[in-house]
């Protein structure tokens, strides 16, 4: 083999080896990225009813306020039996899953983010995508897209279904629902924040916004919960009592 052929065949195999290099250097710092969200998380203050960031009720129109002020008494009167999850252990959806005194664990890999519910072994697959894709029919935890800007990670819902509650007690939403979750980190990352804006032009007057904080776990595992096995035993749905250490 000639000396030019050897140089090229040389050449090609260190320009070979510097895009394995940049390739791997991408893997490593997309997985870099995966510990700012990955982990975790227990909501600080678990909350049966949903309220906007300044604590007052969410502009309902007056069907589905009429709607939700009944439930909420039903509620109050301890007759949980409009709840699909009381009732079967059904699919909370979101945000009501945010709010309930279960911790989950964020992954991600360079395609997707997946939350891991201890709840009833719920998850929720969100692509990395630019825009939510249409969905054929609606599901409890919709369709959902990812992207980060920064220290933060938004993911756009939608493709919901109208049989989940926003809450606990029962507050409604349509099939229409859009939600955006703005995560960013807190403290150094030991706590994070989640903004929520709701749109929902079928059952409230204007969009609205809420917050939820979540602390980290770095000691803790998932649990096994089998919701049906608890119900079976007479065990409360979910256990409002739940405090994670």
């Amino acid at each position: 083999m000639s000396g030019v052929h050897m140089n090229l065949r040389t050449l090609g195999l260190r320009l070979l080896g510097a895009a394995i290099a940049l390739t791997v250097a991408g893997q490593q710092a997309a997985a870099q990225t995966v510990s700012d969200f990955s982990g975790i998380w227990t909501v600080e203050k678990p909350s049966k009813d949903i309220r906007t960031r300044d604590g007052g009720m969410p502009p309902l129109l007056p069907d589905s306020l009429k709607l939700y002020e009944q439930r909420q008494k039903q509620a109050a009167q301890g007759d949980l039996s409009f709840d699909p999850v009381d009732a079967k252990c059904a699919m909370p959806g979101v945000p009501r899953i945010l709010a309930m005194p279960y911790p989950f664990q964020i992954f991600r890999n360079a395609l997707r983010v997946v939350f891991v519910y201890e709840f009833n072994h719920n998850f929720r697959s969100v692509d990395i995508a630019e825009s939510v894709p249409a969905a054929d029919w609606g599901t409890a935890y919709g369709k959902a897209t990812a992207a980060f800007a920064g220290d933060q990670m938004v993911i756009k819902t939608g493709g919901l279904t109208d049989e989940t509650f926003l809450d606990a007690l029962g507050m409604p939403h349509s099939s229409a629902l859009r939600i955006t979750e703005t995560y960013r980190m807190l403290n150094g990352g030991k706590r994070l924040a989640v903004d929520l804006r709701i749109e929902d032009p079928e059952v409230f007057s204007a969009p609205w916004e809420t917050s939820l904080t979540f602390r980290r776990l770095p000691n803790h595992q998932l649990q096994e919960d089998v919701c049906l096995d608890r119900k079976a035993d007479g065990e409360p749905v979910i256990d409002w009592r739940r405090q994670q250490k």
